[in-house]
């Protein structure tokens, strides 16, 4: 049985956000704006197996600042190899981290599969954070499918459980444009598994764009406070406080945390009786403790209705 036991952590940790079967039964999100890249890339390595940390490790030696990135946000007790000449090799088969199943012939293809993967990732000039987590699934890919011929679905699992839909699409205008050549890196690298790799990556591509679509729409929204929700807060709350909140509503959509304007809520929304409201309106300071919840009209347009506390405790 193939030993993907470390994958599966990934896989439940950072499964993506978009519309996939096991997205419902994932109670935390993989990765939203308030989770942080380098936090997503440490869990990732957190949750390699041994041989996989130890082909990432190999990748970044090429690299003395991915090795200072690796040690000052990874892993502390990391010791950087400064000279680039010299680097164990991954490919040596008395190194206990190479299951014992692999042949020599395999782990030299794994190695040079790998410095070849390196080159053109690199090549690509993505960002730190982006270049070592394609990194960190080539080197997973590498190590599965060394313990033998690997399955499309688990291919399909583990491409989209480390590079998550909602990553790719927080950072699409970036990765977006060279999509084709991070295509063609990874068929070419592991061209035994071509055509799965390829379909996995198409798969997650058109999930990508999916979220990147709902994320243009989102910023299009325009937000309204209802008439009779605006009488409640200047009776309950003051004119202050309602001058605060018509204030942000004109912000439109904004990130997740210290910011004044309209936040949409994650999963469902927020339950109050029968409804779930999947957006917020919040202000900093003074009155930071209250909360006005909404939904979009049939116009696409986010009308406020309820004031709550911080708590979403209808006042």
């Amino acid at each position: 049985m193939k030993k993907i036991v470390s994958l599966i952590m990934a896989i439940i940790m950072l499964l993506s956000l978009g519309n996939g079967v096991f997205a419902d039964q994932i109670v935390l999100n993989a990765y939203s704006e308030e989770y942080d890249d380098i936090e997503l890339l440490k869990e990732v390595i957190l949750n390699m197996n041994e041989y996989e940390k130890t082909l990432f490790i190999e990748m970044i030696q090429s690299s003395i600042e991915e090795q200072e990135f690796y040690r000052d946000n990874i892993d502390r007790n990391y010791i950087i190899n400064y000279n680039l000449n010299d680097k164990n090799s991954y490919h040596d088969i008395n190194n206990s981290s190479i299951p014992s199943n692999n042949l020599k012939m395999q782990a030299q293809s794994v190695s040079i599969a790998l410095k070849e993967f390196n080159v053109g990732i690199e090549a690509l000039e993505l960002s730190r954070t982006a270049t070592m987590l394609f990194k960190s699934v080539a080197a997973s890919l590498a190590a599965a499918i060394a313990d033998g011929p690997l399955p499309a679905g688990d291919i399909l699992l583990l491409i989209t459980g480390t590079i998550t839909v909602a990553y790719l699409a927080a950072n699409w205008d970036e990765i977006g444009p060279k999509w084709s050549r991070i295509e063609r890196l990874f068929t070419r690298t592991f061209s035994t598994a071509s055509r799965s790799i390829r379909q996995a990556l198409s798969d997650l591509k058109a999930k990508v764009l999916d979220k990147v679509s709902e994320k243009s729409d989102d910023r299009k929204s325009e937000g309204e406070i209802s008439d009779s929700t605006e009488k409640e807060v200047k009776r309950k709350l003051g004119s202050e406080a309602l001058r605060k909140f018509k204030k942000a509503v004109k912000k439109g959509l904004v990130g997740s945390t210290n910011e004044s304007g309209i936040k949409k809520l994650k999963g469902k929304g927020i339950q109050i009786g029968r409804t779930y409201y999947q957006y917020e309106l919040k202000i900093l300071g003074k009155y930071g403790d209250f909360r006005l919840l909404g939904n979009k009209d049939p116009h696409g347009k986010i009308i406020f209705t309820i004031l709550t506390d911080h708590r979403y405790k209808k006042m």
